[in-house]
C-alpha cells in the first residue's frame, strides 16, 4: 500500500514558483500536505515577491492534487498502516531525521513488524527522475530550469555538484522522450 507522498514547504514552493508543477506530478502523483506547511506556503506568497503567483496555483491544485491534512504526518502512517510513504524535503535537518525514521522502520520490520517504510526525495532527486522519463528534454533546459529555482532557493546544491548533467542520464534511444 501506498500513501500519497507527503512535500514540504521548500519544494512545494519551488515547484510552484517556477512553473514546474505539472512536472512534479507527472513524477510523484497526487501529493498531501500538513495544514501547518499549507500555512508556512501561503505566508511566503503572501510576503515573498520570489513566491508571487504561488497562492493562485496552490489553490488550483488543493484538494484534488494536493490533499492538506490535520496530520500528515508520513511516519505515522507508515507505522501505523503500513504503507509506503514518500517525503520530499529539502531542508538538510529534516531530510536528515526522516532519514533516521526510514531507517528505524527498516529496524522495526526486520524485528517481524508489520510497519510501511520511507523514502526520503529532494528537489534534485525529482528533477533527476523528470529527466530520465522525458519530463526534461535536454540539459540546457535543466539549466533553465536550475536557474530559476535558485532564484527561489538559493540552498540547493549546485548544478555542478549532482548528477543532473551526467551523460548517463540524457543518453536515451531515440524516440523514447514524452
Amino acid at each position: 500500500m501506498n500513501a500519497r507522498p507527503v512535500i514540504d514547504a521548500g519544494p512545494a514552493l519551488n515547484f510552484l514558483a517556477t512553473n514546474r508543477q505539472r512536472q512534479l506530478i507527472k513524477v510523484l502523483g497526487k501529493l498531501s500536505t500538513p495544514e501547518t506547511v499549507e500555512a508556512e506556503v501561503l505566508r511566503k506568497a503572501r510576503v515573498d515577491p520570489r513566491f508571487k503567483g504561488v497562492e493562485l496555483i496552490w489553490s488550483k491544485l488543493t484538494p484534488n492534487w494536493i490533499e492538506i491534512s490535520a496530520n500528515a504526518h508520513a511516519v505515522a502512517a507508515a507505522e501505523r498502516t503500513g504503507a509506503a510513504v514518500t517525503v520530499v524535503i529539502d531542508v538538510h535537518a529534516g531530510a536528515v531525521m526522516a532519514t533516521a525514521e526510514a531507517q528505524r522502520l527498516e529496524r522495526l520490520r526486520a524485528q517481524g513488524r508489520s510497519v510501511g517504510g520511507l523514502r526520503v526525495v529532494n528537489t534534485v532527486g525529482i528533477l533527476r527522475r523528470a529527466a530520465s522519463e522525458g519530463f526534461i528534454e535536454s540539459r540546457g533546459e535543466m539549466r533553465t530550469i536550475d536557474e530559476r529555482l535558485r532564484e527561489c532557493d538559493d540552498g540547493l546544491l549546485p548544478l555542478d555538484r549532482t548528477s543532473l548533467l551526467a551523460p548517463g542520464l540524457w543518453s536515451r534511444p531515440t524516440g523514447t522522450r514524452i
